[in-house]
């Protein structure tokens, strides 16, 4: 019976990788320490914590999530090498931003 769960949790464990897909791409060798990109967005006026921060491997850059001292969630894009924060490139020019185009 022992053999069996221990089967039946390697099976489990197989199916999850399968369903989990690729792994993302990481950030490039050269980039800064995910510490050193913190103590950058710190320095940003009026940031009070950050939300998310994940890796974009369209951008080349780590995207930020962070929430103002007035309440606002603010996007940014921080340089993986340099650590310079700029704002994310405008969606495609056109497109209606509401979702689905309601109101």
């Amino acid at each position: 019976m022992t053999k069996f769960a221990v089967s039946a949790s390697i099976l489990g464990l197989a199916g999850m990788a399968i369903l989990a897909g690729p792994a993302a791409a990481d950030p490039p060798a050269d980039a800064r320490p995910l510490s050193q990109i913190a103590q950058a967005l710190e320095k940003v006026p009026g940031y009070l914590f950050l939300q998310e921060l994940k890796w974009d491997e369209n951008a080349g850059a780590w995207t930020a999530i962070y929430r103002t001292v007035n309440g606002m969630d603010k996007h940014i894009l921080v340089h993986a090498q340099t650590g310079a924060i700029s704002e994310p490139a405008p969606s495609g020019a056109g497109e209606d931003p509401k979702p689905n185009g309601l109101e």
